[in-house]
Formats: C-alpha cells, sequence, structure tokens
C-alpha cells in the first residue's frame, strides 16, 4: 500500500513525473473522468453536467477514495489555473480528506525539483474554486437572459458567457467598411534609380494638391506627362525612431503572436504549448517540461530567472546589447506563474530541436526568442523620407521611405521586417541631385477600414481589456463558433448575419453590461479578497435582479407604447419623449394649447456597483449641477459619486473611466474620473471607438439626439456609425 497519493490531470505528466517521484507514492491519472487539463471539466461545469459524469463513473471514484482512505498523504497536482483549482476542490470533498494530509500543488513548471518544498506552491483551493464557480454563475444568469431575447430554446448550445457576448460586439463593430468612391482609388507610382539602386515611389502631389486620378483615362494622361518630365531630389527627411523590446508573453499574447510569425490557430498554439509544458524527452535522464504553465494572464518574471537571462546575454551577445536596468512588465503574479518562459537557458532550440515535433520546435523558438529579446536593449533605425519634385514648376512630387538600422538590439534574435532597406543612405549634399525614372505605373486598391479581427488578434484584445478569467476566453470563443454568431474566412472572424442580428439585439438590451467598464469594474470586485467584517456579496443574485428588473421594465416599455394615451385636459393625444431625467408623456397640443405632462416610472436601471462605504448600492440622483450616484442608504450614508457614462478613459495607459462632470458656470462636460492624474476632458460624449481615418483612440458624438453621428476630435473626420450600435 502506497504512504501518498498524486493525483494528476494530464496523461503526459502521468508518464513524465513517474521519474521524478519517491518511492511508495502512487499516481492516480483522473483525466480519463474530468478530461485532459480539466478542459472538458470547465465545459461541464458550464453546462450544468457535472452530476451526470459523477453519476457515470461512480465506480472509478469510490475506488479512488477507498485508496486516498488509507494514505498518509494525498496531493492534487492539478494545472496551476482557477480550473485545477475548481476541480481540486472537488475531489477533496468526493474523497472527505483532511486538511492536514492533503496539499494542492501549483507547479508553474516540470522539472526534477518540483516535488521538492522549494518548488511547490501550496494554497487552499476553495477560495480559487469560489472564483470560478461565481464567474460561471454570472455567466449563467446572462445566458438565461439572452436566450430569452434572443427567442432561443436549444438546450444542446453552450452558455453563452458575458465575454462572448462582449466578443461579438467587437467583431461586429469591427467589421470591415468599404467606402465607394475610395473603392476604385487608383495610385501612381514610379520606379526611380539613383545611385545604381532601382526603388519605388508614389505619387503624392500634383501642383501642391493630392492627386486625383479616379478615372483611369485621367491617370493615362499624368503617366504620359511624366514620361516627359525630369526629377531631382527636392528634400530628405531623416528621424531617428525608437523601437522598445517586446513585452514578455502571457496567454492572449501567445496566440496572437503564434497566429502572426507561425501560421497557428489558437487551438494548435495552445495545444502544443501545454505539450511543451507537460514534458519532453529532450536528451535528459528523465522527461521535462521546457517551458512555464501557458494558460497565464500575468508579465511577470521572477528576479532569479530575470538575472540569469541577463547573464545569458551578456555571455552570448555582449554587454551592448543588455540595458544598465532590467526590463520589468509587471509586478508579482497571482499562483507565481507568471509570464510564458524557458524554464532553462541551457536548452536553447538549436539544442533540442531533435528531439521536438515540428511544432514544437517553432513554438519553443519563438518563446525563447521572445524572453531573451524582452531583456535586451531596444532597436534604433534612422526613417529617411525622399521626395522627388520634377514637371514644369515642380508639379508633380513623389515620396519614398527607407529605414537604416542604427543599432539592432533586440532585432538580432527578435528581426523586425521593416529594418531592410535598398535604398541608399543619404544626406543634405544629395538635394537637387538628378535621379533617373524607369517606368510609371497605376496602381488601385481598395480603401478598406481593415478592422476585422483574427482568432488570434481577439484573444489578445479581450485579454488585454481585462475582463473575463483567462481560463474561460477560449471556451467564450468556441461557443460564438457554436452558436453561430461567427466564422473564420481568409483567417479572419467575420460574423454570420445571425451574430450581426443578436449582437444588435443584446446590445440593445444591456447597453450598460456588455460594455468594457462594467465587466473591468465586475471582475475587479469578484477576484478582490473578501475584507473582514464585511457582507459577501452575491454578484450572480445581483445580476440575476438587475436582469429580471430589466426585463420587466422592457416590457412595461412596450406595452406603454402600445396603448393610446388621451390628455385629461384637452383631449389630445399624449406622446412619449425623453427628457434629462427619463421618459415623460407630453400631450400633442404642448406647449401652443395644452401644456400637461406626465412623468412615466419606467427608467431602466443599470447597475452602478455598491458603495464605498457600506453595502448599499449606488443610485441614480439629480442635482443642482445634473447627474451624480449616491448610496441607496441615504440619509444613514452620504457617500456620492460622479455619474459615469461607460465610457473608459480613450487617454493611453490610463484605466480610469470618463464621467459626467460640470464647470463652475454649471455647464456640462466629460472627464476622466481619475483627475487630476489623467487630464482628458471633452466637451462632447466620447465613444471607445477608433478613428477609421487617422487612427485616433476615440470619437465623440456630433449630437445629443442619438442620431449615429461621430466626429474624429483630431482630424475632424464625420463618421455614420450607426449600425454599429443598433
Amino acid at each position: 500500500m502506497a504512504d501518498s497519493i498524486i493525483f494528476v490531470d494530464s496523461q503526459t505528466i502521468f508518464k513524465v513525473i513517474q521519474h521524478y517521484i519517491p518511492e511508495q507514492t502512487q499516481i492516480i491519472d483522473i483525466s480519463a473522468i474530468f478530461g485532459e487539463g480539466g478542459s472538458a471539466y470547465l465545459s461541464r461545469l458550464y453546462n450544468g453536467g457535472v452530476t451526470s459524469l459523477l453519476q457515470k463513473h461512480n465506480a472509478h471514484i469510490a475506488a479512488h477514495k477507498q485508496t486516498a482512505e488509507n494514505c498518509q498523504s494525498v496531493s492534487f497536482m492539478l494545472f496551476p489555473d482557477f480550473v485545477g483549482d475548481a476541480l481540486a476542490t472537488l475531489l477533496m470533498q468526493l474523497f472527505d480528506t483532511s486538511n492536514d494530509r492533503t496539499q494542492r500543488l501549483r507547479l508553474s513548471s516540470i522539472s526534477a525539483g518540483m516535488l521538492n518544498p522549494a518548488g511547490q506552491q501550496k494554497k487552499a483551493a476553495r477560495t480559487s474554486k469560489n472564483i470560478l464557480e461565481t464567474f460561471i454563475a454570472l455567466d449563467r444568469v446572462f445566458d438565461a437572459h439572452a436566450r430569452q431575447e434572443l427567442h432561443v430554446s436549444d438546450p444542446k448550445l453552450p452558455v453563452l458567457s458575458l465575454a462572448a457576448a462582449f466578443a461579438l460586439s467587437l467583431v461586429c463593430r469591427l467589421e470591415n467598411k468599404i467606402d465607394d468612391k475610395t473603392a476604385s482609388a487608383r495610385h501612381i507610382a514610379g520606379v526611380f534609380r539613383y545611385k545604381e539602386r532601382f526603388f519605388d515611389a508614389e505619387l503624392i502631389k500634383i501642383n501642391g494638391k493630392p492627386p486625383d486620378v479616379y478615372d483611369r483615362n485621367v491617370a493615362k494622361a499624368v503617366i504620359i506627362d511624366l514620361k516627359e518630365a525630369s526629377f531631382s531630389i527636392s528634400s530628405i527627411r531623416v528621424s531617428e525612431i525608437v523601437k522598445s523590446p517586446p513585452s514578455l508573453l502571457n496567454m492572449t499574447k501567445l496566440v496572437a503572436a503564434a497566429e502572426q510569425y507561425l501560421g497557428f490557430s489558437a487551438k494548435r498554439t495552445l495545444t502544443t504549448a501545454l505539450s511543451l509544458y507537460a514534458g519532453c524527452d529532450i536528451g535528459l535522464k528523465s522527461p521535462a517540461g521546457l517551458i512555464t504553465f501557458p494558460v497565464t494572464d500575468s508579465l511577470f518574471l521572477p528576479e532569479a530567472e530575470l538575472l540569469l537571462i541577463r547573464e545569458y546575454i551578456f555571455v552570448n551577445y555582449g554587454k551592448d546589447y543588455l540595458p544598465e536596468k532590467a526590463n520589468t512588465f509587471a509586478e508579482q503574479s497571482r499562483h507565481g506563474i507568471g509570464a510564458i518562459r524557458p524554464t532553462r537557458l541551457s536548452k536553447p532550440p538549436q539544442k533540442v530541436k531533435k528531439y521536438l515535433g515540428k511544432d514544437q520546435l517553432l513554438l519553443y523558438t519563438l518563446i525563447w526568442n521572445r524572453t531573451i529579446a524582452s531583456q535586451m536593449i531596444a532597436a534604433t533605425f534612422n526613417n529617411q523620407k525622399f521626395f522627388f519634385s520634377g514637371g514644369p514648376k515642380k508639379r508633380y512630387v513623389f515620396r519614398a521611405e527607407a529605414n537604416h538600422v542604427v543599432r539592432r538590439g533586440y532585432w538580432q534574435i527578435y528581426p523586425d521586417a521593416k529594418s531592410n532597406s535598398s535604398l541608399p543612405v543619404l544626406d543634405d549634399s544629395d538635394k537637387r541631385a538628378r535621379v533617373q525614372t524607369n517606368e510609371f505605373k497605376i496602381t488601385q486598391s481598395a480603401s478598406v477600414i481593415n478592422f476585422s479581427y483574427s482568432e488570434g488578434l481577439l484573444y489578445d484584445a479581450i485579454g488585454d481589456m481585462d475582463i473575463s478569467l483567462i481560463e474561460t476566453l477560449a471556451y467564450s470563443i468556441e461557443a460564438l463558433k457554436k452558436w453561430n454568431f461567427i466564422q473564420i474566412k481568409s483567417g479572419h472572424i467575420v460574423p454570420t448575419q445571425k451574430g450581426r442580428a443578436a449582437q444588435r439585439i443584446l446590445s440593445d438590451t444591456y447597453p450598460d453590461i456588455l460594455n468594457r467598464a462594467y465587466l473591468r469594474r465586475l471582475k475587479k470586485k469578484v477576484l478582490k479578497p473578501p475584507m473582514r467584517g464585511k457582507i459577501q456579496i452575491d454578484y450572480a443574485a445581483e445580476l440575476q435582479k438587475l436582469l429580471d428588473n430589466r426585463a420587466q421594465q422592457l416590457q412595461q416599455n412596450k406595452t406603454l407604447s402600445e396603448q393610446p394615451h388621451i390628455c385629461p385636459i384637452c383631449n389630445g393625444a399624449m406622446i412619449i419623449k425623453q427628457s434629462e431625467t427619463g421618459r415623460i408623456l407630453v400631450c400633442e397640443n404642448y406647449p401652443d394649447s395644452c401644456q400637461y405632462s406626465k412623468s412615466i416610472d419606467v427608467h431602466i436601471h443599470r447597475y452602478f456597483g455598491r458603495c464605498d462605504l457600506c453595502t448599499g448600492e449606488m443610485t441614480v440622483k439629480v442635482g443642482k449641477f445634473g447627474r451624480f450616484l449616491a448610496c441607496s442608504n441615504f440619509p444613514t450614508c452620504r457617500f456620492t459619486k460622479p455619474y459615469p457614462i461607460g465610457v473608459s478613459c480613450p487617454k493611453n495607459g490610463c484605466s480610469g473611466e470618463v464621467i459626467e462632470r460640470v464647470t463652475s458656470k454649471g455647464q456640462l462636460f466629460y472627464g476622466c474620473s481619475f483627475y487630476p492624474k489623467c487630464s482628458f476632458s471633452s466637451w462632447q460624449k466620447p465613444v471607445n471607438i477608433a478613428c477609421p481615418k487617422c487612427g485616433n483612440a476615440y470619437l465623440v458624438e456630433k449630437s445629443g439626439d442619438n442620431s449615429g453621428l461621430y466626429i474624429c476630435p483630431k482630424c475632424k473626420s464625420e463618421l455614420e456609425i450607426t449600425a454599429v450600435h443598433k
């Protein structure tokens, strides 16, 4: 009989740790019951199949329980994430093991020292299990209401999570839009020769204005004139550009990088990464993991490993590639997993090449290079723009661009495509020098605002927005596919007609819930450790109450709009209008012959969170200077907050949200909640939609009537984006 038992959730890890465990220790693989790595277990948690799963494998569980009862210690070496914690807690309950002989091992890497006390990370799993269950409960509450709104009754469809619904809104919002006029835009390019080198340049001006060559005959006429002109270098503009080294990798950034550089799908990337983590035969006495656990949202790098990487760079690349101070990207991570990185600097890709499969080698090389590059110096290059003018009175102006590397920096191991150029290095002495023309050609391209997501970019976007658990992200994206809301075409995620219709309904029904500010705030509250003496908040019950109230109010609005209303004074028809304080009924003869109006108490409630001083819910109040938030326990509690509009601050690097503010003269404007730390402000209401013309981070409403017209405050472009929200 074994003295101790170790439960694992992966067949690969089961085979690997057999080489490391001491005698009288038994390993039990539960992947046959719950699924490899707990992914199947997560799906069952979402869709309510855990009870049937336990009944199906009751005999196996009973046998394992009997074995565990006769052992001195029981360890759960499951994947070190929230799903693994939830599974470990379930097993503790099933086997009824006492805490004094049970331990939960969170191993960021699989190695010889993992079973030593220094290599283990022990922590009670119940808190993490509750966190996962809270997120699943929130998603299940939302799913039930979303199915009612979408009129979906198919029980086989997976739970539509909050993150999935938000991801759908991103995909629909950034769908390609083609301007009919610019879709047929034509450009004229010239091939020039200077100092025995050929290079391409684009025509950017004719008589000081952008060229208007939409008509092909006009373009041909311009080319005929260009062939008769002689050209010379009119100006040279040089700017030094410094590119900082890339950050370390977390799960979403790994998926995006593998898609960009290797062409891997998200599933292929994660499957390969888990195989590198679980253990590989790399010529050692025993198999070992080559990377740390890949399901992580952290960019943290432990100090000891940071020093080893800097030493590796110094020895292999020289001190010129080593910055004075180490590059840091994050604080200590939850569970201590940290960023995705190699576990052995003594095993670079070229040394383990013969032991790995093709996908494993490609992904391991990407992770290795990214880790080393993150601790190197920045890359520096000179960006040169050359302008060639010719024709009568310098009528035509062409532009060419070149990048010349000054200092390679991290490009030595993680190269950038922009670092190469065929153009010579020029200086002021080359001005007015003649260049030879070789040919001119007409190019036609569709001016498409390409905002469509690839699968990797969608993973990275949702991960950066920090609105859901990283462990549930893959489930959410797969749920959209199974609901037939999205499909992948030529590597890009495209919403289906069904998905577009669903997004319009969900966005109209839950505008205050399906937004980044609310979901980030909700995640932060769920993950925040409970304060001593404070009442534990049931966030799922609160969301249920909010959505039930929403459904009731929407039905009241529908009934109200269908029923005729007669003015009690003049018998005129009553019209529903929107005021600053809510919806009102106004007589059709207002204000000429009748001034009767009546407020409608069907204001759609929006959840603004709990009071910072007590457990009361924040509610909207209207005061002398407009709307604000106040505690519902007033006057017992007098806590107040400015009114948020549900938009995150568009200023780069700021995590605040935009709130309504009022000047000393009572004029409404919008500013960041982190003022004075953040100085963002706007007279017009902003929205978190990037300008498709100039790339500015946000747009502002042109008017307050919800017309769907928006203006870019940077380039002043006016855009119609009603279809995005409705």
